[in-house]
């Protein structure tokens, strides 16, 4: 349920009374809840990139997305340190930062892949070395007059856009659980997906990895896809877990694609429809490998009890979502059908 604490400065829908008359009979030191939503002013940058918002009485919540000089509506996640701060996702942006501006990547707002793209990146460049400064002086316990004079600017990335030579992606069932989509989650969270790649590709990424996506998408939109389900990992149900795209560029500046695709089959059905997709992917100009990651059917992720979050890394057998223990990689995973291409 959505909670909605009385020391806002606004109200939400749903809201039995004004926050602003309510604030003094609440006291400002009142510590916030787990859904509660509030009016945040973020006055700087935890090590990390997360925002640091303070409560009129000083509570502290550090909330992602959110940039200093930025008034934004943020919902608790969890508390932190018995009580002592708060972690939040940024709802809304009420009064924007100075040196905001119109991010590229259409999914942005929703997607966990990038952080920034919303602030100029000169802007960017400031915020990174402010986060050095802050590390020499708060913990160094280093001169702030010293520190200034030993941390230079920050040097410019060649790209701000394609730079990334591996990107994983996770594979989700459909609108009413119809099909399978590839895209990528929100930020922490284990269940949702931002579809990427039809029509839009990803911007971290080489181009031809965006074609890795198409054709994927292509393939599990025809009949030899339809076999083929996202892998839940809830129950451990499905097939489809995840696909991961390397791209190297040789000396003559051609790109060259790895792709690995992470699955659990259980039947020759579905081995075949696998190996469908996979000669499928090597179709696509660049490719010069596809190889298979064998997952066990078994859930990654567990209902925590007594846990704000809900569901949490690790499913049966044990706690975390590795090496055989109701997850997925470690040194039991097998590779197989692999598929080649010539010349």
């Amino acid at each position: 349920a959505r909670h909605t604490r009385r020391y806002m400065t606004r109200r939400m829908p749903g809201t039995a009374a004004s926050a602003t008359a309510a604030s003094s009979a609440a006291g400002q030191s009142e510590v916030p809840k787990s859904g509660d939503v509030l009016t945040l002013e973020c006055t700087s940058l935890a090590f990390g990139g997360r925002g640091v918002c303070k409560l009129p009485g000083g509570f502290v919540v550090f909330c992602d997305r959110a940039v200093p000089g930025e008034t934004l509506e943020a919902r608790v996640t969890s508390l932190k340190g018995g009580g002592r701060f708060a972690e939040a996702t940024k709802v809304s942006s009420i009064s924007p930062c100075e040196h905001r501006t119109a991010p590229p990547c259409p999914h942005f707002e929703r997607c966990g892949g990038c952080t920034w793209q919303d602030i100029a990146y000169a802007h960017q460049l400031t915020m990174k070395r402010d986060q050095v400064v802050d590390v020499m002086t708060r913990v160094a316990k280093v001169d702030q007059t010293r520190v200034q004079t030993i941390v230079g600017d920050c040097i410019p990335g060649d790209k701000t856009e394609r730079y990334r030579n591996k990107m994983e992606f996770a594979f989700g069932p459909g609108a009413n659980d119809r099909g399978v989509v590839i895209g990528l989650r929100p930020s922490g969270n284990h269940s949702d997906l931002v579809e990427i790649g039809n029509p839009d590709g990803c911007l971290l990424q080489h181009p031809v990895a965006d074609e890795v996506l198409r054709g994927c998408r292509t393939y599990l939109d025809s009949n030899g896809g339809s076999s083929l389900d996202a892998f839940n990992r809830r129950t451990g149900e499905g097939v489809l877990r995840s696909l991961t795209v390397r791209v190297a560029v040789d000396e003559n500046g051609e790109a060259i694609a790895m792709v690995d695709i992470a699955a659990a089959t259980r039947c020759d059905d579905e081995d075949a429809a696998l190996r469908g997709l996979a000669e499928a992917i090597a179709k696509v100009r660049g490719v010069a490998s596809v190889v298979r990651t064998r997952m066990p059917p078994v859930p990654e992720l567990r209902l925590a009890e007594g846990r704000q979050q809900g569901w949490v890394k690790g499913g049966r057998g044990g706690r975390g979502g590795r090496g055989g223990r109701g997850g997925t990689g470690g040194k039991e995973n097998r590779r197989g059908g692999r598929v080649r291409k010539s010349g």
